[in-house]
């Protein structure tokens, strides 16, 4: 159990690549192969190119956290992130957000961003940091980190007897999205 923080993503070699488990892997450490691994799991799907917000919400809510929406801007005009960045007085330092903008999540806490294209931990001014993306939802994360612990065991894996390994390594992942 700890408190949420802003973490760099968690991507070795080969593991997956997309913007949703790298969001994930900012707030819990997790590797991002292992998330799509248990993502890949729980919904049934061959791969793990994309989240919808309702898949980044659940999976977080296993662990612990609370995600409160605090801006959205689907009947107003949006705001780019460096606006958004810019006029929000509600952003708090020691608070963690993820941000959707430009059809890509990003995750900031004060001044700083990362995202899975980043990699690192990065002041939001810098060059790298995707602020011309219009912003659609902010979501505010509050709560105790606390991933289960039948999801850190073992290492995942990409063979095609991914199943019988990890079987064998006793991995169990016998969780419903919905209950």
């Amino acid at each position: 159990m700890s408190a949420i923080k802003l973490r760099p993503v968690n991507k070795p070699t080969g593991d997956n690549r997309f913007c949703g488990p790298a969001a994930i892997s900012c707030v819990t450490g997790l590797t991002t192969g292992n998330i799509a691994e248990i993502l890949r799991k729980v919904y049934k799907r061959k791969m793990i190119t994309g989240l919808t917000q309702g898949h980044l919400r659940w999976f977080l809510s296993r662990c612990g956290i609370k995600t409160e929406r605090v801006a959205s801007y689907y009947t107003e005009p949006r705001p780019t992130l460096a606006k958004f960045w810019d006029t929000s007085l509600d952003i708090k330092p020691s608070k963690v957000y993820i941000v959707v903008a430009g059809y890509h999540y990003s995750v900031i806490q004060g001044d700083k961003y990362c995202c899975g294209i980043v990699g690192d931990i990065i002041n939001v001014t810098d060059k790298r940091a995707r602020r011309r993306a219009k912003v659609l939802e902010v979501f505010e994360l509050s709560g105790t980190l606390r991933i289960p612990t039948q999801w850190v065991k073992g290492t995942p894996t990409y063979r095609p007897n991914a199943l019988r390994v990890g079987k064998a390594n006793h991995l169990s992942f016998g969780l419903h999205p919905y209950g």
